[in-house]
């Protein structure tokens, strides 16, 4: 199995809590793979290159939560 992570960077503390308190646990897509969330100090800097990034939804973009 291979693991994958994304860094999400909040405007305040508060949206961290409330997307960590949502979605920690949270099955991704009927797959049983379980979201493991956790804070990450602003002292750690990633030395890997970026991959992807984003910073606005796509007009398009619908959410279904079955």
């Amino acid at each position: 199995m291979r693991y994958y992570y994304a860094v999400v960077y909040c405007n305040t503390p508060t949206t961290a809590k409330f997307l960590y308190d949502e979605y920690n646990g949270f099955e991704f897509e009927n797959s049983n793979i379980l979201l493991n969330m956790s804070f990450i100090p602003d002292e750690i800097k990633f030395t890997q290159e970026l991959k992807d990034s984003a910073d606005e939804v796509p007009d398009n973009y619908e959410f279904n939560f079955d």
